[in-house]
Formats: C-alpha cells, structure tokens, sequence
C-alpha cells in the first residue's frame, strides 16, 4: 500500500472517506448509488450494507429488494464476499501483549454470527504465526502497514485460499476502526 496517513478514523464517515480513497487496504467492490451499481454491470451476488454504525448488513439481495430498500447516504451496495470459502475473519490490533487477535476459522457465517459463537482469542507471537498461516504475503504485508498508518485501530478482516477482489490479495479489510 506504501500510504502515510495521520488521520484518526473515529467514525463511519470517515473511515468510509478513507476507504474510497484507498487508504484502507483490499475492499470489496462498491457503488454508492443503484444507478452506479446498475450501470457497472457487475454480474455477482450483492449486499447492501448501512453506513450507519450498528447497521445492518443484509446478504443476498436482489435488484428489487434493493431498490425498496436503499437509502441514499445510509447505504452502500458491495459485492458479496465468498464467505463459504474463507479461512479466517477476525479482529487484529496493537496491545500490551504485542498484538491481540479475536478470530474464528468457521466458514459460511457472517463476522457478526461467527465471532460470538465461535471466536477464538490469541495475543502475542501466536498471532504472527496465524497471521503468517492465513494471510499471502501481500495481505500480510498489507495488515502491518494498516497498523502503523492508523495506531491504535482494530482492523477486521477475513482471509481466503485465493486471491479475492481489486488488489490480489487474499485478505478483505472489512473496517479500520479507531474509537467507534
């Protein structure tokens, strides 16, 4: 990524400003409006995801649902990620133990069902090495400039066993947060 930033993200707003500008590591695919969604002609599956902190993230919708549903401004229409495929979605960030993961290695859920249920916690040199499991060498790469571009942040993410989205890495950054 090779970016500096001093910017604090410590709301939505901002991290979402952050992210168009590609300072927040691989993304899924986005368009702010159905025209522009429309009009892209991608063909994959969608979901359409509040902008709000505590929104909802709804899978799977179709054009119609979509449609009635969006709000300018509260939402975002994103490409579906290949949840069926992943390896790992979790929660990194700096700590007294060095670094401190929340992670779960369970398929086929979203982050917000996965973590409760099933979340693991790992500090310290054992999160290197299920770093260094998980992620190619890029997305790893990727994880640590996040880290020192934003101290102090979470960055979720998942990981899958090939390369997923813009950048050809197997990681998604789902959200930098710092305080939100």
């Amino acid at each position: 990524m090779g970016y500096t930033s001093f910017v604090i993200l410590d709301t939505k707003r901002k991290f979402y400003a952050a992210q168009a500008q590609g300072l927040t590591g691989n993304t899924l695919h986005v368009w702010h409006s159905v025209e522009d969604w429309r009009v892209s002609r991608y063909g994959g599956p969608v979901a359409l995801r509040s902008t709000i902190p505590g929104g909802k993230f709804m899978p799977f919708m179709s054009l119609a649902a979509i449609r009635r549903t969006f709000v300018p401004g509260q939402h975002m229409i994103c490409a579906h990620a290949p949840d069926d495929y992943l390896t790992m979605q979790a929660e990194v960030q700096r700590s007294t133990s060095y670094l401190d993961l929340h992670y779960s290695t369970v398929p086929g859920l979203t982050m917000r069902e996965a973590l409760p249920k099933y979340g693991k916690h790992a500090s310290g040199l054992t999160v290197l090495l299920l770093l260094r499991y998980h992620c190619d060498a890029a997305s790893y790469d990727d994880l640590w400039d996040l880290l020192d571009m934003y101290p102090g942040a979470v960055i979720e993410f998942s990981t899958y066993p090939f390369l997923v989205v813009r950048c050809n890495r197997n990681m998604i950054v789902w959200e930098v947060r710092q305080g939100f």
